[in-house]
């Protein structure tokens, strides 16, 4: 899935790193093992081209992300800021300023 691609790539994943949503929840919220680290923002522009399968895959991953980070910060009293946001796009609006 070319989304999985893109992800481990934006976050300097190794290429060992797994495509699960559990690899990612390892690798963004509990960390070290990417060469980007926290805060950041993954902004996932013109997903609404993609396929419904891929769709619900981001929106899958959002939400693991989102409840993973919640989790920690309950538990440990630690945040660490990460996220994953889907960008709509605008008619008018240039997909490569995104």
């Amino acid at each position: 899935m070319d989304f999985l691609l893109a992800l481990k790539a934006a976050l300097g994943s190794c290429e060992e790193h797994g495509t699960s949503p559990d690899a990612f929840l390892d690798s963004m919220v509990w960390g070290g093992t990417n060469s980007v680290e926290p805060p950041y923002m993954v902004k996932v522009v013109c997903s609404s081209d993609a396929p419904l399968e891929v769709r619900e895959y981001i929106a899958l991953m959002v939400n693991v992300i989102r409840e993973a980070r919640e989790w920690k910060k309950a538990n440990t009293g630690i945040d660490t800021n990460v996220s994953i946001e889907i960008v709509s796009l605008g008619p008018n609006e240039d997909r490569r300023n995104a």
